[in-house]
């Protein structure tokens, strides 16, 4: 089944969202639906989307798993646009160096429409939550694994 999202954080005054639709990703436990659920709602806009990854050195590992991740799905089947879905979106990824509830604030405060997170239990992880409640755009809590 599709993943489902709860999203929270409707714009507020002071957003400056200009059409992207950000996704947190973590390098060591990278949850391919959260980006797809990015990547599709992006592409339903017909925004860009940025795959953001923090760390405190960049790794080689890091830089594959987002050179993986950025690939747009090729397969949209057959038959008219409207049964194939929307066009992949202009996709750009990014690691930021640095703590990584701060560098998601930020990430989501520049030019942000929404943000998308991950979680793997029944509730937020520290990061997600912490951004969750700091950022003054919608945001899309995707589960996985």
């Amino acid at each position: 089944p599709a993943p489902r999202a709860a999203a929270s954080n409707p714009p507020g005054p002071g957003s400056s969202a200009t059409g992207r639709v950000v996704v947190a990703v973590d390098p060591q436990r990278p949850a391919p639906q959260v980006v797809g659920f990015a990547r599709d709602t992006a592409g339903l806009r017909g925004v860009e989307l940025r795959i953001v990854a923090v760390e405190h050195e960049p790794t080689e590992h890091t830089q594959r798993v987002l050179q993986r991740l950025t690939r747009p799905a090729t397969d949209r089947g057959p038959g008219p646009e409207a049964e194939r879905g929307p066009a992949p979106p202009r996709t750009v990824a990014e690691v930021r160096l640095g703590t990584a509830a701060e560098e998601l604030v930020r990430a989501a405060g520049e030019g942000c429409d929404l943000f998308v997170v991950g979680r793997s239990g029944r509730s937020l992880g520290p990061v997600a939550r912490a951004v969750a409640g700091r950022v003054r755009v919608p945001v899309a809590v995707v589960p996985h694994g």
